[in-house]
């Protein structure tokens, strides 16, 4: 396959995407939300902390304490660069992931965008 088609198959998954995205309006499972909130305090300027006692696993102290002790803090970081380049809401936290969605297709050999 030429550059072209990878293009085509990159802009048809966005257009997939776009149309999942309009129909979700919130995260979908609990994983999601805690991305989510995390991404959310990231933002806000509050750091890897969480103000929801999430499970009793890590037998905090108080409120607020450390968050990602059990999930890594990537999703969340991806997360907060979507919402920090638009508004603080799910839709734009979305929007890194969404990009990262759109690469699947591309191929791992960056000869093919060299060559014509």
């Amino acid at each position: 396959m030429n550059w072209r088609s990878y293009l085509i198959l990159s802009l048809l998954g966005l257009l997939v995407l776009g149309i999942v995205a309009f129909f979700q309006h919130s995260p979908g499972y609990m994983d999601a939300d805690y991305y989510f909130l995390g991404g959310v305090r990231l933002v806000q300027g509050y750091g890897f902390n969480e103000l929801i006692l999430w499970n009793y696993l890590d037998d905090p102290l108080g409120l607020p304490h450390p968050s990602h002790g059990y999930w890594m803090p990537l999703a969340s970081i991806i997360s907060a660069l979507g919402m920090k380049l638009g508004t603080i809401d799910f839709s734009a936290g979305r929007l890194g992931f969404i990009v990262l969605a759109m690469a699947l297709p591309l191929p791992n050999d960056p000869e093919i965008f060299l060559n014509r």
